[in-house]
């Protein structure tokens, strides 16, 4: 197995424990943060569609240009992520070992900090998005919702233990 294989199939194991999360959410609570200087959990989730569309576009340019987000509206950044998933998805089916090893630009705020390869962007927005995946896991409970499966039982989802 190539490293472009093994990141796909973990790319599209992980891409539907995000969607779990993202369900298990209380769409009346999205303003829930667990501490001021914290994302909320609309921030988050406006965050985790934004990186999709940002590597969506990578993929097309060889470039990211990431800016702070503010919290968008849940449905459409629900939407964006979904269709971006699924373009991204195609993306790198198609993907060829020049364009896995293509260089990539990233910006903030248009201002270049850093130069690397797809598939070395791809695995660090990978890890950082399930970085905030977990976060926003834990934001579940307090907002009054039941916390999904993710890489086994939680709390929520384990079968009741005989006391």
């Amino acid at each position: 197995m190539t490293e472009q294989e093994f990141f796909f199939q973990t790319w599209s194991r992980e891409m539907p424990k995000f969607d779990s999360v993202m369900n298990a959410l209380d769409p009346a609570r999205l303003d829930y943060r667990p501490h001021p200087k914290s994302r909320s959990a609309a921030e988050m989730v406006t965050l985790l569609a934004r990186f999709q569309e940002m590597l969506v576009g990578m993929m097309e340019t060889g470039v990211i240009d990431y800016k702070d987000f503010q919290a968008d509206d849940y449905d459409e950044m629900r939407a964006l992520w979904k269709k971006s998933t699924a373009e991204l998805t195609d993306r790198l089916k198609k993907l060829d070992d020049a364009g896995w090893k293509r260089p990539v630009r990233f910006l903030m705020d248009g201002k270049q900090i850093n130069e690397t390869t797809t598939n070395e962007m791809l695995w660090g927005f990978l890890h950082d998005m399930i970085h905030h995946r977990g976060q926003l896991s834990t934001y579940i409970r307090p907002m009054g919702g039941k916390v999904p499966s993710i890489y086994g039982p939680s709390g929520d989802a384990a079968p009741a233990r005989a006391n």
